[in-house]
């Protein structure tokens, strides 16, 4: 029976004590940061009059305002963020922490831009696309019986 070096125990213990360290971690996250989302605010803004709100789905700026801006979310309400920014641009993705009035709108605590988000992302995809250009190089699919092969170079 193979064991975890760091639990020196039984496999169905070991199994219940990573299941049971997971529950804690995730209860512990639940109860000591919780994460509120705009949708949850707006559910109930007496309850967090005065929260930090720090979820959103994709939040883009529809308008650009003197004392701050609109915030749009994918599939989400629109709310007016108050806060100084400047620099502003309408469709830019932004990274925010900010404070629920109950009166429906946003202090903004914390507040970035997510400049040349795409291009970011697709930077990031050039090691996946270097890894499967190696594996096809060294390695080929057999159609029958399917299998994968490795290559062998001459």
């Amino acid at each position: 029976m193979k064991r975890f070096p760091f639990l020196p125990i039984s496999r169905p213990y070991q199994i219940a004590a990573i299941l049971a360290a997971m529950v804690g971690l995730s209860l512990y996250g639940r109860y000591h940061n919780p994460w509120l989302s705009l949708e949850e605010c707006l559910k109930d803004p007496e309850r967090f009059d005065g929260c930090i709100v720090n979820e959103f789905h994709e939040p883009r700026i529809q308008t650009v305002h003197s004392d701050g801006f609109t915030l749009m979310q994918k599939d989400g309400p629109s709310i007016r963020v108050v806060g100084p920014m400047t620099g502003l641009k309408i469709g830019e993705y932004v990274g925010l922490e900010a404070v629920f009035h109950k009166e429906g709108y946003l202090e903004a605590v914390k507040f970035r831009t997510a400049r040349n988000r795409r291009a970011k992302m697709a930077f990031s995809l050039i090691p996946t696309v270097l890894v499967l250009f190696w594996l096809a190089r060294d390695f080929r699919l057999r159609r029958h019986p399917l299998a994968i092969e490795r290559r062998t170079h001459a």
